[in-house]
């Protein structure tokens, strides 16, 4: 029989019974925490209460900080836990804010679809260009922040009553290894007597009924049934059965009035809105909305032209969704963004590419905006963790969050090598940082590097994308299968590859030979590809410093890292593979044991009925006096149990209290013991440091002495060279001097002689008779002239040789001095 409570309040109750929030509390909740959680939110939830409205004001200040009218899933879940632990304190809000916590986000996806747009708004869009309902249905209006609370109340107590049955008692407990947030037929059997009395419409019959109830919560037919699926259950039988819990999730009254009128589409009449109804597992269609989105990360806006939108309704016929949100770059933009083969690559470089454009005027307005939000405080120079979200968030801000998480993901690997590249184009003392110069080619190697990813990405694994086949890297036989699949890439080096040339290429990628292309490698390739065809990649790429060195960076880096990396890679997928392996095992053996063990107790339970029956039926014949003693006697053990059970959940509950604050301590102090370790490894890096910088010191003090020692003696022997050079030149002067003199008397010596012989001639022509003593005379001074030019010739040689002598020694030092201070320059 349903819950005489909860039915009986719903006969007394009107249409605006959900305006009472006690009306939504069910018996079940009020022995459990589940009504300590529901007293900080009941006057929120609350119509009718005089301060529910002045509450909810101020509350929504809180959780609205920046003031965009729209409250998101993360501020909803700071904002439950702020306010718990404004009313509980710390430790028992903390605890109950895990306790309830995974059901905030049911109540979050249940209210954030209620509240209809304005009428205004049906065909508008937000700020920067983006559809207002393209944000509407991701967050929190002002107007479903009471319905919020709403669903809240009745989530926290869906949930109280899911985890009574998981793992066979009340509460989350993530030391029971039975809470897995999932109900299997044995416990959901072992516990329905448990539940039968919480106040569910659903659960009413469910001692009865186990197994027919169980059958229609598992809508998926997988054997188990989860939150989700209990929630839209039981939220459905409540409908059905026309509760106030019904009545509260099936008719919302968002603008405090019975309907809302608004204008015909077409003509002047009016038409009257109905409510809307969410249904578990349908979404409630989306709707246009004037309350502009979040202001930052400001997402990027570009105006696509006729081209584009024909491009994208073609696509769209093909059941295609590139197009849906690509654009064409305006003529100002570099040629180099093209469209890409695949989607995701569309979308990333339709987000980042407006920005490259130097002489396009939005692009610099969005350039100046973009900085402004990834330079939060404003120091002029971002740092890679500060381009990295930066780059999250602007692509969550653009294409909402999940689309945005997984782009970001996707091609976060390539984020580094685009910011290497950007760092040290302005030079000076922030090589190690992107500053506002440097930020238009930032995003230019972002649109570079992220086509590389892509391409890259489309060969690892065999598939485009990353998946659990990718393993970062390229082997011979993924490229050689797949490099045809790369051709359509803007890159020119993986255009039109024969079979032969893949081989050719794949070795000339593969730098350190280890059998595989890693990504280092893999850019590094293309970006020179680039750079040697001048293309207008390559020309953005050149202007660098970081490509200069990126091949033998990436060659150094990949020779040191690469045995490592592959034994650790191989080590972790065989190890992983084990595990998945024994874990579907074990959960296949599970998952046998636990449907054979429903099939008995279907079966034992079966036979316990017509046991029952029969029982009934033989007692009925007995004395009527022994059939109301029997009962008596039951509903006495009945009531015994029930207050047992009601103790051993209160003394569980001290002790896990008990357990929780011991296990905080010990946190807390382990804490303490890392800090302190911390602290201790960074004085010994610091000594360590300071010793190695006096040996540096001490080195370089007496390398400075040894080259002073050096220069002082290289000086002393080109003075000593000089002194040769001049001795030469004397040597060499006098052996001029002396060849001249010698010249002069063999030259005198030669006149004597023609002067004598023509003497002797002329006397012999003339007859007459030569004195004796006149030629005696004669004779003897040219002997003597002769003997002292034999005397002299001599002496002359002696000189010369001597001067000749003087001269190799003096040439051969010269040159030993000469050798040794080309050997010193040199070194």
């Amino acid at each position: 029989m349903a819950s005489t409570s909860n039915s009986n309040n719903n006969n007394n109750k009107d249409n605006n019974s959900d305006d009472d929030v006690h009306s939504l509390l069910l018996p079940g909740s009020k022995a459990t925490n589940a009504s300590t959680f529901i007293q900080a939110f009941a006057t929120l939830a609350s119509k009718a209460s005089p301060d529910g409205r002045s509450e909810r004001q101020s509350s929504w200040s809180e959780a609205d900080p920046n003031s965009n009218s729209y409250i998101s899933l993360a501020e909803i879940d700071t904002f439950i836990l702020n306010r718990l632990v404004r009313v509980h304190g710390d430790d028992g809000g903390m605890a109950l804010y895990r306790e309830y916590r995974p059901c905030y986000i049911l109540a979050f996806n249940a209210a954030k679809d209620v509240a209809p747009p304005s009428s205004s708004s049906s065909s508008g869009t937000g700020k920067g260009g983006i559809s207002s309902s393209s944000k509407h249905d991701d967050y929190i209006t002002k107007r479903e922040f009471r319905l919020l609370f709403v669903f809240l109340i009745l989530h926290v107590q869906l949930l109280d009553a899911f985890a009574i049955v998981d793992g066979g008692e009340a509460g989350v407990d993530d030391a029971n290894d039975n809470d897995d947030r999932r109900i299997t037929q044995t416990e959901f059997f072992d516990a329905s007597h448990l539940i039968a009395n919480y106040g569910f419409v659903g659960l009413a019959d469910v001692r009865n009924s186990p197994y027919e109830i169980f059958k229609n919560m598992d809508a998926n037919d997988g054997g188990v049934v989860l939150l989700k699926e209990w929630c839209d259950y039981l939220l459905e039988e409540e409908r059905k059965g026309g509760t106030d819990v019904g009545r509260a999730v099936s008719v919302v009254d968002v603008a405090g009035a019975a309907s809302a009128v608004t204008p015909g589409k077409d003509s002047g009449t009016r038409t009257t809105r109905s409510r809307l109804t969410p249904t578990p597992g349908k979404k409630t269609p989306t709707r246009s909305s004037t309350t502009k989105p979040k202001p930052k990360p400001k997402p990027i806006h570009t105006t696509p032209s006729k081209s584009a939108n024909v491009a994208s309704a073609k696509k769209k016929k093909a059941k295609a969704t590139t197009a849906s949100t690509a654009t064409t770059p305006s003529a100002t933009q570099s040629s180099f963004r093209k469209p890409g083969p695949s989607a995701d690559l569309n979308l990333f470089l339709s987000t980042f590419h407006p920005l490259v454009s130097l002489t396009d005027p939005s692009a610099k307005r969005d350039r100046s905006t973009q900085w402004k939000n990834a330079d939060p405080n404003s120091n002029g120079m971002l740092s890679l963790a500060e381009v990295d979200s930066w780059i999250k968030l602007t692509l969550q801000a653009t294409h909402k969050s999940h689309k945005g998480n997984q782009l970001y993901r996707l091609y976060r690997p390539s984020y580094i090598h685009a910011f290497d590249a950007a760092k040290s184009l302005a030079g000076g003392s922030t090589d190690e940082y992107v500053t506002k110069k440097e930020f238009r080619l930032l995003n230019a190697y972002l649109c570079i590097y992220a086509e590389m990813m892509d391409a890259f990405a489309a060969i690892d694994g065999g598939g485009p994308g990353v998946d659990s086949n990718d393993d970062r890297r390229i082997g011979r036989e993924e490229w050689m299968r797949g490099h045809h699949t790369v051709s359509t890439y803007d890159l020119i080096k993986l255009h039109k590859i024969t079979d032969e040339e893949a081989g050719i290429i794949f070795t000339e990628m593969d730098v350190n030979g280890g059998g595989y292309v890693l990504l280092n490698e893999w850019v590094g390739y293309l970006a020179k590809a680039e750079v040697a065809a001048e293309t207008e990649k390559g020309v953005v790429l050149a202007k660098t410093a970081a490509y200069r060195n990126v091949m033998k960076a990436s060659e150094e880096a990949t020779r040191r890292v690469e045995e490592d990396e592959k034994k650790r890679r191989t080590d972790a997928a065989e190890a992983e593979a084990k595990r998945i392996q024994e874990e579907n095992r074990a959960a296949m053996e599970k998952a046998a044991a636990e449907e054979a063990e429903a099939a008995k107790r279907v079966a034992a339970k079966q036979k316990a009925e017509a046991e029952r029956i029969e029982q009934e039926r033989i007692a009925a014949e007995k004395a009527e006096a022994a059939r109301l003693e029997a009962e008596r006697l039951a509903k006495e053990k009945a009531e015994a149990e029930r207050l047992e059970q009601e103790r051993i959940a209160a003394e569980k509950k001290a002790e896990e209290e008990r357990l929780e604050k011991e296990r905080v301590e010990q946190e807390r102090i382990e804490a303490k013991k890392e800090e302190a370790e911390r602290l201790a490894k960074e004085e010994a890096e610091a000594e360590r440091l300071e010793q190695e910088r006096i040996a540096a010191e001490k080195a370089e003090a007496e390398e400075i002495a040894r080259l002073e020692e050096e220069e002082r003696m290289l000086m002393e022997e080109e003075a000593e060279l000089a002194r040769l050079e001049e001795e030469e030149r004397i040597v060499k002067e006098k052996i001029k001097a002396e060849q001249e003199e010698e010249e002069r008397i063999a030259k005198a010596l030669e006149e004597k002689a023609k002067m004598a012989e023509s003497l002797n001639a002329e006397l012999q022509q003339e007859g007459a008779a030569v004195p004796e003593q006149a030629a005696a005379a004669a004779t003897t001074s040219l002997s003597s002239f002769a003997s002292s030019f034999k005397a002299a010739a001599p002496m002359a040689s002696s000189l010369k040789a001597a001067a000749g002598s003087s001269l190799a020694a003096a040439a051969a030092k010269a040159s030993s001095l000469a050798a040794a201070v080309n050997k010193e320059d040199e070194e």
